[in-house]
């Protein structure tokens, strides 16, 4: 019977964590962003990583009124597949005043030239 109720348990958190998994925490991305000293942004990029390409931050040295504290790739449980959704999702803290803008570019890391997608966030920190 502690068997049945053990496999029961399991088999309902295994399933609430599948039902939460679905999608990322994060949002997409937006243009715009105006936070406090101190304040932290959270948002999403979808990879294909199906063909070789990640989001990479291009300008990280020029940046200076944010910081990247975490990146963390997401894929959901059930789609670990070649070709499913996998997510970078990045998280940024204000550490000074000012106006920034944060590039981003997916390509493949081990090709020149293979920018596919691009996006720019401006940052304004007060």
């Amino acid at each position: 019977m502690a068997k049945k109720i053990a496999l029961l348990i399991l088999m309902a958190i295994a399933t609430l964590g599948a039902a939460s998994a679905q999608e990322p925490k994060a949002p997409d991305p937006k243009p715009y962003y105006e936070i406090r000293k101190g304040g932290t942004i959270t948002f999403r990029l979808l990879e294909h990583t199906g063909g070789g390409y990640l989001w990479l931050w291009k300008n990280r040295a020029q940046v200076s009124v944010v910081d990247s504290i975490r990146v963390i790739r997401w894929s959901a449980s059930n789609t670990r597949k070649y070709g499913g959704p996998i997510y970078t999702i990045w998280k940024f803290r204000a550490v000074r005043s000012g106006i920034d803008t944060l590039r981003f570019e997916e390509q493949r890391v081990f090709q020149k030239n293979s920018t596919i997608n691009t996006k720019v966030i401006v940052i304004r920190v007060r």
